[in-house]
């Protein structure tokens, strides 16, 4: 359970609690509220998926509208929001949000290990955004020169950290999109 309403219905629906611990669970949900990692982790899980629907796409752009409102300015967060714009088809407002997510100060930016890899996996899904994004605005020059920067910054990784991108939707999504000879004949 990730969301207050479904943590409240399987509280509500728990046989084994004692009445009493129950109200206690349930008055500590009213006080917490969604957790905003668990908001956008659930709606870039559904925005990953490139077949989801409109119905999907648009609870997800909720989620991580919420996501942002609880902690502004978090890269993460309001990269969640920008896909979540590109999947709802506002090409020029999810251009924007990327530019956003760019200007974030980082809060990793002398860390180096597990935080430098949390920086890389932002910094390199907002680029293959951005060049979906380029792409789908007719930017096909933009949009190739980004895929071509994040596949440099999938280089820099570490060797089990780029094994990894070699199963990102995102990436197979950008690649697929900006056609195997313009990802190819850009090099």
């Amino acid at each position: 359970c990730i969301l207050k309403s479904e943590r409240v219905a399987a509280i509500e629906s728990s046989a084994e609690l004692a009445p009493r611990i129950r109200d206690a669970a349930l008055e500590m949900l009213n006080v917490q509220g969604d957790v905003p990692y668990h908001l956008a982790a659930r709606s870039w899980a559904i925005l990953e998926d490139s077949q989801a629907s409109q119905k999907q796409c648009s609870l997800a752009a909720e989620l991580a509208r919420r996501a942002t409102q609880q902690v502004p300015g978090c890269r993460e967060y309001e990269l969640v929001l920008a896909l979540s714009k590109y999947r709802l088809g506002d090409f020029a407002a999810a251009l924007q949000q990327i530019v956003t997510v760019e200007s974030l100060p980082d809060p990793y930016a002398n860390v180096m290990g597990e935080h430098w890899s949390q920086l890389m996996n932002v910094s390199i899904n907002a680029t293959l955004l951005k060049a979906m994004t380029e792409y789908q605005l007719g930017n096909k020059e933009t949009a190739s020169r980004q895929l071509d920067l994040a596949i440099k910054q999938i280089a820099l990784l570490e060797s089990d950290q780029r094994a990894v991108w070699k199963n990102s939707k995102l990436l197979e999504e950008t690649t697929v999109l900006l056609g195997e000879e313009t990802v190819h004949g850009s090099r």
